[in-house]
């Protein structure tokens, strides 16, 4: 085949669309903890581990090893990050704090896929029903479409992210 030469350039580029990043504001997060779930022990775990992710802003590997990592005076220390290799201190939400109280200091662990699966039911029960714009994966095309789709159905583990980032701009 042969190739544009161009395309070999550092000043070649390759326009792509804006991303558009779903997160949850405050409200929501207060929401979601509020919610009651004793009769769903799966969706309470679930819950608990998702406002860790909400509050720390872990990435979904370093969420997982979360009960490796030193919890106290007020901090959650990580000596090494999965990724970055990086160290760093975040400090406890009460949200967060009343998760470790009631779990006594054992943050639910739970599968990656599983606790996409899982976030987007406990949204859609708690009412994040709102049409946002956002792009969800067609399986047939394996390509992300951008439409307009009920909210939870736009949440995954790097919600956590995003969301952490999104409420505490120009906070911390």
């Amino acid at each position: 085949y042969k190739i544009n030469s161009e395309s070999q350039s550092d000043k070649f580029t390759i326009k792509k669309d804006e991303t558009i990043d779903t997160y949850l504001n405050e409200q929501e997060i207060d929401l979601i903890f509020k919610y009651d779930l004793s009769k769903n022990d799966r969706l309470d775990r679930v819950r608990d581990l998702f406002i860790t992710g909400l509050w720390t802003g872990l990435r979904i590997s370093d969420l997982k090893r979360i009960n490796s990592f030193d919890i106290s005076n007020n901090r959650i220390k990580i000596v090494e990050t999965e990724k970055t290799n990086s160290f760093i201190e975040i400090p406890i939400h009460p949200q967060l704090r009343q998760i470790i109280q009631k779990r006594d200091g054992i943050i639910p662990e739970i599968s990656d896929q599983r606790f996409n699966e899982y976030v987007k039911e406990l949204c859609e029960l708690v009412g994040m029903t709102q049409m946002t714009l956002g792009s969800i994966k067609n399986p047939e095309t394996n390509r992300k479409e951008r439409g307009n789709y009920p909210k939870f159905k736009l949440i995954a583990s790097h919600t956590c992210r995003r969301s952490f980032v999104s409420n505490h701009y120009g906070k911390l």
